[in-house]
Parts: C-alpha cells; sequence; structure tokens
C-alpha cells in the first residue's frame, strides 16, 4: 500500500507532520538506509525521508503558506545536492525527480523555506559581496 505522499508526491492539507523526535528519528533511519543502500536509486529514496524530515520543520517553523513537498523538495535538492555530497548518480537522480527552481528559495547548505522578501534581499546582499 502507497501513501498518500508517494503517489502524489505532496502531503495532505491536514497532515499534522512529525514532532521533533519523530523527525530526528526519521533522519538517523533515513542516513543509516543510505549507508546500506545497494544502488543510486535505493540511496535517493533514503535521501528523500530526509528532505520528508526536513519538510516537516520547515513547514513548522514558517510563517505564512509552505509549499507543498514537491516544490519544497525541489529547492531542497537544488541547495543541498552539493552540500552533503553526494554521489553524482543519486545527485543526477533527485535533479530529475525535482527539478531546479528559477528562483530558489532554500539557501545553500540550509533547509528552511524563505519568504518571497528574504529570498529577494538574500540575493541582492549575494549579489552585492560577488556571488
Amino acid at each position: 500500500m502507497f501513501s498518500y505522499t508517494e503517489i502524489t508526491g505532496q502531503v495532505r492539507k491536514d497532515y499534522d507532520g512529525m514532532n521533533y523526535a519523530e523527525r530526528e528519528e526519521s533522519k538517523m533511519d533515513a542516513w543509516h538506509q543510505y549507508r546500506e543502500a545497494q544502488g543510486p536509486e535505493e540511496k535517493a529514496d533514503a535521501v528523500e525521508d530526509v528532505i520528508k524530515a526536513h519538510f516537516d520543520r520547515s513547514r513548522e517553523a514558517y510563517r505564512g503558506k509552505h509549499p507543498e513537498f514537491w516544490m519544497y523538495a525541489c529547492h531542497w535538492v537544488a541547495a543541498n545536492t552539493e552540500h552533503f555530497k553526494f554521489d553524482e548518480a543519486v545527485a543526477v537522480i533527485l535533479r530529475k525527480r525535482y527539478p531546479r527552481p528559477k528562483s530558489p528559495r532554500i539557501e545553500c547548505g540550509h533547509t528552511y523555506w524563505k519568504s518571497p522578501i528574504q529570498a529577494k534581499r538574500d540575493a541582492a546582499a549575494r549579489k552585492r559581496r560577488g556571488f
């Protein structure tokens, strides 16, 4: 039996998400699955579990309308595939599942969703610094 998220790529609107302890346990389990995985597809599936835990934390902390899982994952993958130093084959799979957005809303190496105003401020600051 597949969950709603697995079928649609979205989290139900009535989903409360994992609490802190559940998120931490889920991430530990996912990283263990990543290390034990037999191939890049299995590793990419494990990374998705990490993304789901980060998604729940981001959604819990965000004020306003947080994006659905698929959109969040696109931004997460763009911000973190190099930060976490995934095997190249895993990064390719993740980028196919979650294409790079035109205007990233998650800063490289981070996992929290940013408001459009904060994203614009950060982009302007990076431009001023020459990044």
